[in-house]
């Protein structure tokens, strides 16, 4: 597993690796949950698995507002 975990000024970012969906959903959950968190945002690959990654998003942030979208290509820590 890897993650790029980036905090400022309370507000939580992570780059996930996963190529699993559910994996995937799982490391971006336990890099950016905190207490009384009322929002998550998260930018996706279109290769995930798309409902899956959705249900284990829903299941993992029950409770929080979540908002997502896919991307045409990633440019992260390691790149293009």
């Amino acid at each position: 597993m890897e993650i790029g975990i980036r905090i400022q000024g309370g507000t939580r970012a992570a780059h996930v690796f996963a190529t699993d969906a559910r994996e995937a959903a799982r490391e971006f959950h336990s890099s950016v949950a905190q207490p009384d968190m009322a929002l998550a945002i998260f930018f996706c690959s279109s290769d995930y698995d798309l409902d899956i990654l959705g249900m284990e998003i829903q299941n993992l942030f029950r409770g929080i507002q979540v908002v997502g979208c896919t991307t045409a290509s990633e440019i992260g820590p390691r790149g293009y």
